[in-house]
């Protein structure tokens, strides 16, 4: 049993059909793939495929409703039905087959470990996370997290989110040489956890555009609160 800030829940993912939404417009999600072998997710650098998932899935009122059911009948039930924040929308991660993803500058024996506080996301550390593979993963293509210098892979079924705190050391596989990883991910904590003295002017990078912290991780922005 480790002693880090993780846990392992499930959810009825029949009831909550992110996967089959993501499909609906892209097909088998493992068959996903691009001509560019190489992506910088810390810079300004992009995909196409994921500014297409977000403008034809995520951002369509079918999938909001979803979402938005699944944070009454999950998330909120988590937090023991309080007042929460949590992200407006999840983020989608596509890492296809044969391509290179950094995630953030500093690769570590073929490793992306960082913790969502650094540069240039720069989450805040009141947050938690929370991970949801919409594809079977394997040794090559899934998260891991580090503990006790150990990497272990996160290894979740398609009907568990994976929940970890801010002070979890984490990451991917820099080359993935199997099949393509799809995941959504999204932060929210208890709206007793904000503290604004945690967060300042500094510069964040989010999806390849520069924004001020204080005013990203805010209700303007990044969250609602429910």
């Amino acid at each position: 049993m480790s002693s880090l800030n993780i846990e392992y829940l499930t959810y009825d993912n029949i009831r909550f059909n992110f996967k089959d939404l993501f499909e609906g417009f892209f097909g088998d999600l493992t068959q996903l793939n691009i001509e560019k072998k190489s992506y910088d997710i810390c810079g300004t650098d992009n995909i196409q495929i994921v500014e297409d998932a977000y403008k034809n899935v995520i951002n369509t009122m079918h999938f909001k409703k979803v979402w938005y059911s699944f944070i009454y009948f999950v998330v909120k039930p988590y937090f023991n039905n309080e007042k929460i924040l949590i992200q407006k929308l999840p983020s989608i991660n596509i890492i296809p087959s044969g391509c290179e993803v950094k995630y953030v500058d500093e690769t570590v024996n073929g490793y992306n470990l960082h913790l969502d506080s650094y540069e240039p996301f720069c989450h805040p550390l009141f947050e938690q996370n929370f991970w949801m593979p919409m594809t079977e993963t394997d040794e090559m293509n899934d998260l891991y997290y580090v503990d006790n210098d150990k990497k272990i892979r996160v290894d979740a079924e398609l009907n568990q989110i994976f929940r970890f705190g801010n002070d979890v050391i984490h990451g991917n596989k820099v080359k993935n040489e199997s099949h393509t990883r799809v995941s959504i991910d999204f932060k929210a904590l208890p709206l007793s956890d904000y503290d604004r003295k945690l967060i300042s002017d500094k510069k964040i990078i989010k999806r390849g555009k520069e924004h001020i912290q204080k005013d990203w991780y805010s209700t303007k922005h990044f969250y609602m609160e429910l």
